[in-house]
This record gives structure tokens, C-alpha cells and sequence, in this order.
């Protein structure tokens, strides 16, 4: 809180305990008012956090609400990340694909998606995000055999249509991170996980790449893949050479650095790995079990 000259003046001295200056010398030093007293310098000091508080708390309750003060704080940070970085009205296309008795890919059909985000008002808590997507179909190249309603269900609609700022939270899979998200949603049927759906998206200027994957289940056991959308959209500002980065027939390269653990422990084939046009590279669990942890990556 003081001001800069006399932090500059406090960098300058050689540290020595003997020589180093007083508050009364850093006051005298600097460019405050005269008004000024040293009663006013030492309240806007920073004082240590459990300050604060009350004095008849605990120290296990006054380092739960330091907790709860820095979740908010991320909380804010956040979705107002999410806000800046993601919300405005987004057109493309995105392709529908589901994996054979071979788990290779097999696109189904094609089409258009328009996509708006809107934020809400910004409170001391954050701010709420509503997403709204239309999707229309403009090519079939294959249908699938079963579970149809499912899959459109699933993958033809956002992972999320409303986020609220307590929902940033990296255990329930939703985070934003500089120009990227990762978002998640389960479906539970008789209290327990019927589906799951994950997305990751990346925005590079005014085009976005998104990929959701979508599992179900039939044993309560194990959530098995079935299918993705790969989406590429752009905002109504973007350029030709801007497209470029979405529509070109150059392959990803694979996951640069796949999780170490999950990967060792895929030497069964447990792990998918594609690589699709756009330079978009994919790694996905053919099943995921319902206690276990797996990870789900997009590289574009």
C-alpha cells in the first residue's frame, strides 16, 4: 500500500536489519500527502489473513473460511474467463461419428450448428452463462443400428445449456483455462450413471474447435463409447485465412504429451487414438468404469 517511490527506496538498501528504513523514514521519503500520518500508513498495510476474522474462532474455522473466500475468488475468475473468452454467437459445422465392432471411426452424418452464449450479470459471486445450439442435418452417409435417440440426445445439444459460477469447479469436470474449457455433464437414471458426456474446446482468435464425447451403459458397470462430434465454428468477425485453421485436409499429429498414467495403463488398447483432418488429434477410453477416473483429450 505505500507508494512506489518508497518501494523503490526499500530496493535499492542493502538489507541489513540495522540499516534498514523505518516506516517513518519511508514516509518522510515519499510522496504522500502531508495529511498523511503514520496511523493511516500502518492500517492500509497488508496484515496476515486471519487478521480479519473474528478473535473467538478456531484456527481450523478461520482456515475454512479463508477456503471458502478463495473458492468464491475462482469462482469469479472463472466464469468471467468463460464469459471473456467463449460467449458470442458462433456458426459452422460439425460432424457426427460413431466407432465399429473395430472401434474404427464411422461418420454418420453431417451438418450445420449455431451456437450463442450469453453471460448473465455479473455478481460478487461470478456470473451464469446460458448456451443455446441448433443443429441441422445436410448429409447422411451412414445410420446407426440402435440407440439413434440416444446419441442425438447426447451429442446434438450442448454438454451444458446454463452454467452458474459455483459450477468452475475442476471435480464436477468444468474448467476454463486462457482460450480453452473442458465441460461435463452425467445422466443418472434410478441413481445411478446411465451416460456421460465430455467436452473440450479450444479457441484460437475468432475460430473454435470443439469435440464432445458421449458414453452410455448397460451394466451400471462400465460407460462405453458411443460416438463424438467433432465441431468447427467461427464468430461472425472471423477471415478467410481465419477458416484456414478450421477446414484443411492436414491431420492432427497425435497427443503431444498424453497422461503418463492413463496411458501406461492403456497397453491393452484401452485408449483410441485419431487423427482427423484440421489438424485435430483425439484420445479417448473405449469404456470408462463408473468408479474409476479416465481422460479425455482433444489436441487442435
Amino acid at each position: 500500500k505505500l507508494p512506489l517511490k518508497s518501494l523503490q527506496l526499500q530496493s535499492n538498501r542493502q538489507f541489513n536489519p540495522n540499516n534498514y528504513p523505518s516506516i517513518e523514514e519511508l514516509l518522510k521519503d515519499s510522496d504522500a500527502p502531508d495529511s498523511s500520518s503514520l496511523d493511516d500508513i500502518y492500517t492500509n498495510i497488508p496484515v496476515l489473513p486471519s487478521d480479519k476474522y473474528p478473535s473467538n474462532l478456531t484456527d481450523s474455522e478461520v482456515i475454512n473460511l479463508i477456503k471458502e473466500e478463495k473458492q468464491l475468488e475462482n469462482d469469479r475468475w472463472q466464469s468471467i474467463l468463460f464469459r471473456d473468452n467463449q460467449c458470442g454467437d458462433w456458426d459452422g459445422s460439425y460432424e457426427a461419428f460413431t466407432l465399429n465392432n473395430v472401434y474404427t471411426p464411422v461418420k454418420l452424418f453431417e451438418g450445420r450448428v449455431i451456437s450463442s452464449m450469453r453471460a448473465g450479470e455479473r455478481t460478487a459471486f461470478g456470473l451464469n452463462v446460458t448456451i443455446e445450439e441448433t443443429y441441422t442435418k445436410t448429409k447422411e452417409l451412414n445410420t446407426i443400428s440402435n440407440n439413434k435417440d440416444l446419441f442425438d440426445s447426447l451429442l446434438l445439444q450442448p454438454t451444458r445449456d446454463f452454467y452458474k459460477s459455483t459450477d468452475f469447479r475442476t471435480y464436477n469436470g468444468i474448467q476454463a483455462v486462457a482460450n480453452a474449457y473442458t465441460t461435463g455433464r452425467s445422466i443418472t437414471t434410478n441413481d445411478k450413471i446411465s451416460a456421460y458426456v465430455a467436452e473440450v474446446a479450444c479457441r484460437e482468435g475468432a475460430v473454435r474447435t470443439r469435440v464432445r464425447y458421449a458414453y452410455s451403459s448397460n451394466d451400471d458397470v462400465n460407460l462405453n463409447i458411443l460416438g463424438f462430434v467433432v465441431i468447427r465454428e467461427a464468430l461472425p468477425s472471423c477471415t478467410p485465412s481465419d477458416l484456414t485453421l478450421l477446414y484443411n485436409s492436414v491431420p492432427g499429429e497425435g497427443i503431444y504429451d498424453p497422461q503418463d498414467k492413463f496411458w501406461a495403463e492403456a497397453s491393452d488398447d484401452s485408449y483410441i487414438q485419431l487423427n482427423i483432418s484440421g489438424r485435430l488429434a483425439l484420445l479417448f477410453p473405449k469404456s470408462i468404469a463408473t468408479e474409476e477416473k479416465a481422460v479425455l483429450t482433444m489436441e487442435w
